[in-house]
């Protein structure tokens, strides 16, 4: 199980797709990342100011990982539940949670990863933007 330390900041309804599944009749491991960026994105619509551009500095996946705990198999709804760590000067940390939509007791998998502000141009970290550091969570 992978430690999760944030606040709840969003849920996204996924429905499975038939595409989804793999030659051994469950959701593929590769595809809960997609599961977990879908939800990252959508809160981050949610919430960025939509003046907001990403083209010089934007957010940067550098650490992703999935603790896989049952699989999902087509027909499924996942409710996928995103928690945010507090920033520090350039990172903040994400969790993810995802559950049956039809029975939430049925956890399927927790995601974790670390997302790095980078100045495109430079090509390093830069500090996260004070128009966007309100949006995550005090520690």
């Amino acid at each position: 199980m992978i430690n999760q330390t944030g606040k709840f900041v969003h849920e996204l309804s996924i429905p499975v797709r038939w595409y989804d599944m793999d030659a051994f009749g469950h959701v593929n491991n590769s595809i809960y990342f997609t599961y977990f960026e879908q939800t990252r994105i959508s809160w981050w619509m949610e919430v960025a100011p939509p003046s907001y551009s990403l083209d010089k500095m934007g957010p940067v996946v550098v650490t992703a990982n999935c603790s896989y705990i049952k699989p999902i198999v087509y027909p499924e709804i996942i409710l996928s539940k995103l928690y945010v760590g507090p920033p520090s000067r350039s990172s903040y940390d994400c969790f993810c949670k995802m559950y049956s939509e039809k029975n939430p007791d049925i956890l399927y998998a927790e995601a974790y990863a670390k997302i790095v502000w980078v100045d495109r141009e430079a090509g390093r970290s830069t500090p996260i933007p004070d128009e966007l550091r309100h949006l995550l969570p005090e520690k």
